[in-house]
């Protein structure tokens, strides 16, 4: 069809030619070429060739080809233009969560920038091949494209030069509207969770007043957006997924996505003094790995694991992939599509620490692809006291994924619906090309960076404008009363239920003895403890180390062996059968042979792994003389 190309002057002749085969004989021309002029306006027999090819305005190929620009444009650009901050456009010129923000330096979606005028608003062109039906008039394919790019969600994927992604993409996006219709069940889940996850947060700042719990207010919805990719990865036939995530929002991610009673979580709050505790007290609830077996409505479940992190947040980034990596190895060839990596980032973190662009550099590599990694990021907008137009160059926290070909889905966090239909979409992209895939949720951060911190010590105006701005639960339960999918008295007798089942919990955790967090990581970890106790079998025969030197350093026939490395193979080999001695290097050689054959994998990773650092190891080998 005509939007493969881009109609300019310089492609006048060879159109016209084709036009006039056409007249000739419609048969001369392809299939698409013949529709097309079919479809022409009554007038196109006055489209006749000139020497001098002037640019005819008013001709209606010229019009349809500043169109598909146009289109083309909303495509790439259309990002900038969308509304994701829910604070507003903009609030202040040293808070704006764009950097520099100087739309001069941009190109316009005005129809006039693209040669296009009022009156042909009206006209019907051709707009996308995803798009029923094809032909609109150009002020319908303009509300279309401003409603798929334009508005709560933004999209960065033209950086991708990969035409199947990027077709891919262009008709899921634009067949659906870039929306998805929920059922009413659907949005009365995101709100219970929207609901929960703010009543939750609010208990623990009553309840535990001056105890830090890097709140979640401002950004709940990472609660639904999790909650709906959790339930829908079994669709996928995910069964297990990984999870790495910040300080901020852990609690309520424990409590709603890995069940975890608030009984548990309570019991934190109140942790006794014990000196001869080994791993210590302190934040350590801001660090805790759990694990659990999510249940989905219709029986089915999906293992969900969080590990344990640091307080350098990112650390946990090659923590998780290693560990999905791991899970991934034993489930065999299909184990990259079963195990699912989910990483959720600090939006000042995400830029700022090079853990992160180190890990992503590593996604495509064969020694540590793990089948493509869902990124979400809890955009606040701010990282501690620093705005983004003081903490990076970029023009966005996400344009460091930009070295490689992974889309980027921005999306405002105050539109819970328009987030579940990122996440299903993404986690489809993920399954089908088996790469990194990134979620920028825009949100704002209710209180300081721990709520000991007063934020408006440093950004006063920024944190005026939240005080005023209503929850996502109010909001949103204000959309689900407009469309009857929970009506406003039984949010209330839910919200009550909710509190007192917080209060009962509380006094149930404070008259009994909980039960410890278990944050073993899954029985696969059960014998290990803090210290190295597990058993094994120290000793092997002299006779099985003479076999396995044999067979690692026998060279194949027809392998042209580098000659220094086989005299030092030779040595090794005629040092354990005189002296029944080895070498540091071949003793680890030995050793990898007796795990293998007892069956127990080994994964070595790292720069000159399979040589060692000191010429020592020497566990692959090239052949000298091939190309």
């Amino acid at each position: 069809m005509l939007s493969k190309f881009m109609i300019i002057n310089e492609n006048n002749p060879y159109i016209e030619q084709i036009y006039l085969d056409w007249q000739n004989d419609h048969l001369s021309v392809s299939k698409e070429w013949d529709n097309y002029f079919t479809s022409l306006p009554d007038n196109k027999s006055n489209w006749q060739t000139t020497k001098s090819l002037p640019v005819d305005s008013d001709n209606y190929v010229y019009k349809q080809g500043r169109v598909q620009s146009l289109l083309w444009a909303y495509r790439d650009i259309g990002y900038l233009y969308a509304h994701l901050n829910p604070l507003g456009p903009d609030h202040g010129p040293d808070h704006s969560y764009i950097r520099n923000r100087t739309f001069d330096d941009y190109e316009k979606l005005n129809i006039s920038d693209f040669g296009l005028h009022e009156n042909d608003l009206n006209t019907d062109f051709f707009s996308s091949k995803s798009i029923s039906p094809k032909k609109l008039p150009l002020k319908q394919i303009i509300d279309k494209f401003k409603a798929i790019y334009c508005k709560n969600i933004g999209v960065e994927f033209l950086h991708i030069q990969n035409k199947k992604i990027r077709k891919w993409l262009i008709h899921k996006m634009e067949s659906t509207g870039n929306k998805s219709e929920l059922y009413n069940t659907q949005k009365k889940i995101i709100l219970q969770d929207l609901i929960q996850t703010e009543e939750m947060e609010k208990f623990l700042g009553t309840y535990f007043i001056g105890q830090k719990r890097f709140s979640l207010e401002g950004a709940e919805t990472i609660v639904p957006a999790l909650h709906f990719l959790v339930d829908n990865a079994g669709n996928h036939g995910i069964e297990d997924i990984v999870i790495g995530t910040t300080h901020r929002g852990r609690l309520s991610i424990l409590f709603k996505i890995l069940n975890m009673s608030a009984e548990e979580i309570f019991s934190v709050f109140d942790d006794r003094p014990n000196p001869g505790k080994i791993e210590g007290g302190g934040d350590v609830k801001y660090h805790i790995g759990y694990e659990t077996d999510h249940i989905h409505e219709d029986g089915g479940s999906i293992h969900i694991s969080l590990v344990s992190n640091p307080s350098h947040l990112e650390s946990v980034d090659p923590v998780v992939e290693g560990k999905a990596r791991a899970i991934q190895d034993r489930k065999g060839e299909k184990g990259r599509a079963r195990v699912l990596p989910v990483l959720i980032h600090g939006d000042a973190a995400f830029c700022g620490q090079g853990v992160v662009t180190e890990t992503i550099n590593l996604s495509q590599l064969p020694g540590y692809r793990t089948g493509g990694t869902v990124h979400i990021i809890i955009n606040n907008q701010i990282g501690f006291t620093t705005p983004g137009s003081h903490g990076r160059s970029t023009l966005l926290t996400t344009d460091i994924a930009k070295m490689l070909e992974i889309p980027i889905f921005h999306v405002n966090g105050d539109y819970p619906e328009s987030i579940v239909h990122v996440v299903n979409l993404a986690l489809a992209y993920r399954q089908t090309f088996q790469k990194d895939v990134i979620i920028d949720i825009f949100c704002y951060r209710k209180h300081g960076h721990n709520e000991g911190d007063e934020p408006s010590f440093t950004h006063p105006y920024m944190y005026r404008l939240i005080k005023k701005h209503e929850g996502i639960a109010r909001r949103y339960g204000k959309v689900c009363v407009e469309n009857g999918s929970f009506p406003g008295d039984e949010q209330t007798n839910y919200r009550n239920y909710f509190k007192s089942y917080l209060k009962n919990s509380l006094e149930n955790e404070r008259k009994h003895e909980i039960k410890r967090l278990d944050s073993s990581q899954g029985p696969e970890w059960e014998d290990f403890k803090n210290r190295a106790d597990f058993k094994f079998n120290e000793t092997v025969s002299i006779g099985r180390l003479k076999k396995i030197a044999a067979h690692i350093t026998s060279v194949p026939e027809g392998f042209n062996i580098h000659p220094k490395l086989q005299g030092i193979l030779k040595k090794k080999v005629r040092l354990l059968e005189e002296t029944g001695q080895v070498d540091w290097a071949f003793a680890e050689s030995l050793a990898f042979g007796t795990l293998l054959q007892d069956s127990i994998a080994i994964r070595m990773s790292g720069q000159d792994i399979t040589r060692g650092t000191f010429s020592q190891r020497n566990l692959t080998w090239w052949d000298v003389k091939a190309d």
